[in-house]
Parts: C-alpha cells; structure tokens; sequence
C-alpha cells in the first residue's frame, strides 16, 4: 500500500510544480510587458538643441528652417518638418511649482526636432530675443542625428544685442538622411518673419 500512495503523491506533486514553473512565467512575462509600456519611442530624426550660461535671465530663441521654407521658432512651433519641443523664455519661465514649493530651475535650453527626412536644404539659427544682463551671451548648439546616433555639429556663438541673429549650420539632406555641403555662411530668418 505504501508504494500506491507514494506514485500518487508523487503525481500530485509533480503536477504543482509544472503548475507553479508555468504560473512563475506568466508572471515574468506579464512583468516584462510591463517595463515595456513606459518606453517612449522618439520618432524624430534629428535633434538640434540650444543651451546657454544657467540661471541666465537673457532668452535667446532657435530657429530653423526646412526644405519647403518653413520657419519654425518661437512663434511657429511645428512646420510639420521641424517641430519647436521646447522654448526657454530665460527668466520668465524659471520657476516650477513642485509639492507646492517654489524652486528656481537655472536651466537655459531649447529643443528642435526634425521630424521626418526631407531632401534639401536646413538652416539653423540661434537669435537674441531678450539680452537682460547688458553683456555677451554665449550660445551653444548641437546638432545630433538620433537613428544611428552621430552628433553633426557642435558649435558655441557669443549673441549681445536684442535682435542679434547668427547661422550656426546651413546643411543638405539626401533622401537617405546622410548630411553634406554643410556652411555656417549668415541666412536671415528673423527678418523674413517678423514675428
């Protein structure tokens, strides 16, 4: 009698632990799933970001302007090329609200992202909106391609009078993404926009 009992157990036992190894990767599995929802997929092509001195009160604005001769900048933010992700207006945006706390964010920086690959020409500018400080301001800005990842251009410009506008990259675009005749000579945006 006590071998009957024995395959029975045994049996029973067996089948809880197939039950429990498939339960366990269920779990793992639902786990998983779960890390994966709070991805978020960018599907920009390019990013060109503009930082200055922290804590700066001066706002200095990026413009740029895509193949079809749209200009995105602070009063046009999405060309539906180039989109205009973030404007930094120096001091008058400064402050976040956090727990209901005060707290300064010295944090000078606007985002552009180019949305799609377009054949042609993009210039990019950088402008001073507002100089509040009297004196130079330099203005730094990377140019990053993100699918594969390879930075462009980096380059640092000094802005000082309200107005200033400076081309950082005026660049071509094949239908690959690949960029070439790239140059740094002045094309006007603000000017033909006026806002």
């Amino acid at each position: 009698m006590k071998g009957k009992y024995l395959v029975s157990y045994l049996d029973y036992y067996s089948c809880l632990l197939v039950a429990f190894a498939g339960l366990f990767v269920l779990a793992f599995l639902q786990i998983n799933e779960e890390s994966k929802k709070g991805n978020i997929i960018d599907p920009s092509q390019f990013m060109i970001e503009l930082t200055w001195d922290e804590a700066s009160p001066s706002d200095l604005d990026l413009w740029v302007q895509d193949p079809t001769g749209a200009i995105t900048y602070f009063g046009h933010k999405d060309s539906q090329i180039v989109t205009l992700d973030r404007d930094d207006l120096g001091i008058n945006n400064s402050i976040l609200l956090q727990d209901g706390t005060t707290v300064n964010n010295p944090i000078r920086r606007e985002v552009a992202s180019i949305r799609r690959i377009i054949p042609g020409t993009y210039t990019v500018n950088v402008m001073m909106y507002r100089n509040r400080t009297g004196g130079k301001t330099p203005a730094h800005v990377t140019i990053r391609r993100l699918n594969p990842y390879i930075e462009i251009e980096e380059k640092t410009v000094e802005l000082t009078a309200e107005g200033d506008e400076m081309t950082v990259l005026n660049f071509d675009l094949n239908t690959e993404g690949s960029v070439s005749n790239t140059n740094d000579i002045y094309t006007p945006l603000f000017s033909v926009v006026k806002p």
